[in-house]
């Protein structure tokens, strides 16, 4: 979990916690190879799920007493003489024993991938799991296991983009700093823009290898400009929230990711002129923007000071014949921007060297 100290390295637990810890070890190793001798027996009693299901709970990582868990459900699963309901009660007793261990390691892999087994057979509530894992993003709300569980969700319910993207920003919300909830909004932008009428996640994500990619530094479909306007608008707040957290600056260079890439997409000359004329004035106004709500105010701040790089590393792409070429990290006022963050981000003086001699950049892909 986030935020759980660590102990100190010459830290000696006391005496009667390693006996504790001894004791539990045993308990642990013996249980084990009993739940692994009885998978060798295909011994799948309620006894022999019982005993796997206690070890889990104590350890949910024995990926094997998982597997054994599996085999002996899925006789259950494709056993004809079964109804539906006992075969949804089942399924609802396994994703209990996953929440009994997830309890114990919110972050196991086992025990989530177990749940995404269970729900994949069709006997589950697609809306009692969406409340499950919505309650875990609030115990934790950078559980990436949780966010990767809500996005399979997302797809398996038929959930549109749209509502995903509105999840996500009730998390943005609580708490600007979640880069998790940031992140999950590029998983489902570029989704609105191929969605029509009832369209679901199910559908898209069938599509999604047939689309090609969209251009510059973009994997998959173009985020609509409008919604990219609304996007920026949305970061901004978080930026006069907290400029100093990276959450959003990292988001505010995804966006600009899909800008560029709205002038690099195969188009006619003068359309390709427009975009780029259209781009270039947005670029100027954020300029701007990071000028007179940030830097005016504190001239040393790393992220707003890196952003003006990210722009003028754009106009320096462009400038030259409105269509691309060239375009590394060149000109006077990005090697000034990159000398000044040397000095304030010590840490990341080489990155900045680099970029400043052209042998990175930023944004602009090549």
């Amino acid at each position: 979990m986030h935020g759980r100290p660590r102990p100190p390295k010459d830290f000696s637990p006391p005496p009667e916690v390693v006996a504790a810890q001894e004791r539990k070890t045993k308990l642990l190793r013996n249980a084990t190879s009993e739940v692994l001798k009885r998978r060798r027996e295909k011994d799948y009693s309620d006894e022999s799920l019982g005993l796997a299901a206690k070890l889990l709970s104590l350890n949910p990582e024995v990926y094997t007493v998982w597997n054994f868990r599996r085999e002996a459900l899925q006789k259950v699963f494709i056993d004809k003489e079964k109804s539906v309901d006992e075969k949804r009660a089942i399924s609802e007793k396994e994703l209990q024993v996953s929440a009994e261990a997830l309890k114990r390691n919110p972050k196991s892999y086992s025990a989530w991938h177990q749940r995404r087994w269970v729900v994949e057979k069709g006997y589950t509530v697609p809306r009692h799991e969406l409340l499950f894992v919505e309650a875990r993003l609030e115990e934790d709300e950078r559980n990436f296991h949780a966010w990767n569980y809500r996005q399979f969700l997302a797809a398996h319910a038929g959930r549109s983009p749209e509502e995903e993207l509105e999840f996500s920003r009730k998390k943005i919300d609580q708490n600007f700093s979640n880069f998790s909830a940031w992140h999950y909004r590029t998983k489902f932008l570029p989704l609105v823009g191929r969605a029509k009428g009832t369209t679901t996640l199910t559908q898209l994500v069938e599509e999604e290898n047939k689309t090609p990619k969209a251009g510059i530094g973009v994997g998959g479909d173009l985020v609509p400009v409008e919604m990219l306007e609304e996007e920026y608008e949305i970061v901004h707040s978080a930026f006069v929230t907290d400029s100093q957290d990276s959450s959003s600056w990292f988001y505010y260079r995804w966006l600009l990711g899909h800008s560029i890439a709205h002038c690099t997409r195969p188009m006619p000359t003068e359309e390709k002129s427009n975009a780029v004329r259209r781009l270039l004035e947005f670029i100027d106004g954020e300029k701007t923007k990071l000028e007179t709500e940030h830097l005016s105010v504190e001239p040393d701040a790393k992220w707003p000071c890196l952003a003006v790089a990210w722009l003028e590393e754009i106009v320096a792409h462009f400038a030259d014949d409105g269509g691309g070429g060239g375009g590394n990290s060149g000109g006077k006022v990005v090697k000034d921007i990159f000398a000044k963050l040397m000095g304030l981000d010590v840490q990341r003086k080489g990155f900045y060297r680099h970029a400043m001699n052209g042998e990175t950049s930023l944004v602009i892909s090549s």
